[in-house]
């Protein structure tokens, strides 16, 4: 680890991803501005979410968090890859190596991991339709390690890519 001790990375990595997953899962009152960014935010997702989905589903409703169709899913916390976003931002900037590579590393692989969460957003809608009985399973178990497995690998090609630039 060039540019500081492995120790470093971990204070800077552990306070960073704890302040920023104590901000994300405080338990914000009803009307607070805080809390009105977040439902914003999860009303996004499943505003994005529907829009992908209804050229194939028509009858397909968005109303706030909710995707209303041949199956309803509610987009919450947790449920929005929020979690895993803080853990790969909080290393990208806990990593030794140009502010600016850090902010361009952090920038792709997070629009990365949100077009995935997104795919897992909509591929859930369908499974949902199609194999219900397998939903909770795909929700719980596999997506969740999918995401967390292309976070880890981001992570990793950005360490590749700042050590082969700082080499050049």
């Amino acid at each position: 680890m060039s540019g500081g001790t492995p120790w470093r990375f971990v204070v800077v990595f552990g306070v960073t991803s704890a302040v920023l997953l104590a901000a994300y899962y405080f338990p914000y009152s009803t009307g607070s501005t805080m809390r009105s960014v977040l439902d914003a935010y999860l009303k996004g997702y499943a505003t994005v979410a529907g829009a992908i989905l209804r050229p194939f589903e028509p009858n397909l409703v968005v109303s706030g968090q909710d995707i209303i169709g041949r199956y309803s899913i509610r987009i919450v916390k947790t449920c929005d890859g929020m979690d895993v976003y803080i853990l790969f931002v909080s290393a990208i900037m806990a990593w030794p190596c140009a502010l600016r590579r850090r902010l361009m590393g952090a920038a792709v692989g997070l629009a990365l991991l949100v077009v995935t969460n997104t795919a897992r957003i909509c591929s859930l809608y369908y499974v949902g339709v199609y194999a219900p009985s397998s939903f909770e399973f795909v929700h719980i178990e596999l997506w969740p390690v999918v995401i967390l497995l292309l976070a880890v690998t981001l992570f990793l090609l950005f360490i590749a890519h700042s050590r082969s630039h700082a080499n050049a």
